[in-house]
């Protein structure tokens, strides 16, 4: 009998407003698509994921989440590691362990707590309510240096408006690095984590269009409804050409302070969605001129989810995150 996958251990990082509870909520979905099987290790991570789910399959967007909460789920699938390459290992049953901590975007900064009239998307909570104590910023970062993997989401929606994804990401990384150097775990200059860059809000026109634009977009063959593909050569020239539309300027030193703090063999980058891209239902294919999945809701300010459910890139990372088999040597 062949010895289990190790567990590894993946820590969230994202700004305000990335979309970080959207994101866990669409994990499910995407997971049973892709023939894995998602199963809570406790009731708070499956009734998070229970409610939540509910809510993007009601095309409601999920409420905020202010409380920090380590939760953790069995992934069990299998797993086809190098399968495109010559001798690669026959598929196998595998199981990852994902330790993924929700948490109130603000924290990530500095220190400071959430607005309570504001969600994890940045559209304004349908009751307004907050509830539950916050962990400390010190804790976050301490279980961010605990991780792994470390999954960090970038909204280049947030950021064009914002401005402010540089004051957020070096204070984390900076603290990230002292206790890294603390306890002796720097691998010559680069920290010891894997980290999964991953723009979302792909489904935005803007994003989109970029892409399309800069002619980075394939589909896939087999997809009857021919929704467009990131080109993955290109995953990080998007990631690049979208942080030079920040209205504050600094995002562009993240993608830098990242490439020195990270070993370029423990770097990814992705564009993912949690709901994917609107095709009309009269349409044989994807049509470029009317794809936004959004659209406003019954009362001011208030978005909803116009069609069904499509996860992109969702699942994806945390497998690579997950398969210590791309650790620098």
């Amino acid at each position: 009998m062949s010895s289990p996958e190790p567990m590894r251990r993946i820590g969230l990082w994202g700004a305000p407003s990335c979309g970080k509870t959207t994101y866990l909520a669409s994990l499910f979905i995407a997971a049973a698509r892709a023939k894995w099987a998602l199963v809570g290790t406790d009731s708070t991570a499956t009734d998070f994921m229970t409610a939540n789910t509910d809510l993007l399959y009601q095309r409601r967007f999920p409420p905020p989440t202010f409380v920090i909460d380590n939760m953790s789920w069995i992934l069990r699938g299998t797993s086809h590691r190098g399968a495109h390459l010559p001798g690669a290992p026959a598929p196998r049953p595998t199981t990852i362990r994902l330790d993924l901590m929700d948490s109130p975007g603000m924290l990530f900064g500095l220190g400071q707590q959430p607005p309570e009239d504001e969600d994890d998307l940045g559209y304004p909570a349908e009751d307004g309510k907050g509830g539950g104590t916050a962990a400390s910023f010190d804790e976050l970062v301490d279980r961010l240096v605990g991780c792994e993997g470390i999954l960090y989401l970038y909204d280049p929606v947030r950021e064009r408006d914002m401005g402010n994804e540089f004051r957020y990401f070096q204070n984390v990384l900076q603290r990230i690095a002292q206790i890294c150097e603390e306890k002796g775990m720097f691998q010559g200059q680069y920290l010891p984590h894997k980290i999964a860059v991953c723009v979302t809000k792909f489904d935005d026109v803007r994003v989109l269009r970029t892409a399309y634009e800069r002619k980075y977009l394939t589909y896939d063959p087999a997809d009857p409804h021919r929704f467009p593909v990131l080109i993955p050569e290109h995953a990080e020239n998007l990631y690049s050409d979208l942080l030079r539309v920040s209205s504050g300027g600094g995002a562009v030193q993240v993608h830098e302070t990242i490439k020195t703090f990270f070993h370029r063999r423990r770097i990814r980058y992705f564009a993912s969605s949690a709901i994917g891209f609107y095709k009309d239902p009269l349409a044989q294919h994807f049509q470029m001129r009317d794809f936004s999945n959004v659209q406003p809701g019954e009362h001011d300010d208030e978005l909803r989810i116009r069609g069904p459910i499509r996860p992109i890139n969702i699942l994806e990372p945390l497998l690579w995150l997950g398969d210590d088999g791309q650790a620098a040597r």
